[in-house]
C-alpha cells in the first residue's frame, strides 16, 4: 500500500525486482505530472486487464495475464514513490491503493476459476476475509500487526508468472485457495493471542 500511512513491508519481489525498476518509472510519472492517485488507477487498470486475459484462457493469454499482473505490481510501487517525492501523500491515496489491490486480487481468483469454479470461489472469498483480519490485526497491534505487514506482500506475483510460463496457472488457484485462508487464519489466531495476553 504505497502511500498508506501503514504500508506492508516489501517482499522479495518488490525488494529485488520492482524497487530496482520503479524509480525510473516514477521519474516519468513525475515528469508528466501524473498524480499519485492516477498512478494507482493505472496499476488497478493494468491488473484488471491481466485478469481479463486469464478469464479468456489458453497458454498465451495466461502468460500475457501474468505479465500484466506483474507489471501492475511494479506500477503499484510507483504511486507511493510519486506521492512522497511530490509531497502528495494522502490518506485517500492509501485507501485507494489498498482497496484497488484487493479488488484486483479478488478478480484474479474469479478469472482463474473457469477451470475449477468451486476452488475459484473458495479463493475469492478469502480476499474479504483477509482484508477484515488485516484491519483487525492492525488495530490490535503487537505480533498480529507485525505479521500482517510482513505477510501482506506481492511475492505471489512471481509464482503466478512462473506457473503461467509453465502452462500451469491452474496450480496457482490451488496455492491461492490455500494461502489466502492460511493468511487470515494466522492473523486471526495472532489477534486472539494478543487480546488474551
Amino acid at each position: 500500500m504505497a502511500d498508506n500511512p501503514q504500508p506492508a513491508l516489501d517482499g522479495l519481489v518488490d525488494r529485488y525486482i520492482n524497487r530496482r525498476v520503479s524509480p525510473h518509472l516514477t521519474g516519468l510519472f513525475i515528469f508528466f505530472n501524473i498524480h499519485p492517485n492516477g498512478v494507482t488507477l493505472l496499476s488497478i487498470f493494468i491488473g484488471m486487464t491481466g485478469c481479463l486475459f486469464f478469464y479468456l484462457g489458453g497458454y498465451l493469454n495466461g502468460v500475457i495475464g501474468a505479465l500484466l499482473f506483474q507489471f501492475s505490481t511494479l506500477i503499484d510501487c510507483c504511486d507511493g514513490e510519486v506521492a512522497r517525492r511530490t509531497g502528495k501523500v494522502s490518506e485517500f491515496g492509501g485507501w485507494l491503493d489498498f482497496i484497488g489491490d484487493n479488488v484486483v486480487h479478488f478478480l484474479l481468483f474469479l478469472s482463474l476459476s473457469a477451470s475449477n469454479p468451486i476452488l475459484g470461489l473458495i479463493a475469492a472469498v478469502g480476499i474479504p476475509l483477509s482484508v477484515l483480519s488485516f484491519f483487525l490485526a492492525i488495530r490490535i497491534g503487537g505480533a498480529a500487526r507485525n505479521a500482517a505487514f510482513r505477510l501482506g506482500n506481492r511475492d505471489f506475483s512471481l509464482l503466478l508468472l512462473i506457473l503461467a510460463l509453465l502452462g500451469r496457472v491452474d496450480l496457482f488457484l490451488v496455492f491461492g485457495a490455500i494461502g489466502v485462508h492460511v493468511f487470515w487464519v494466522v492473523l486471526v489466531g495472532l489477534t486472539v493471542y494478543e487480546t488474551s495476553r
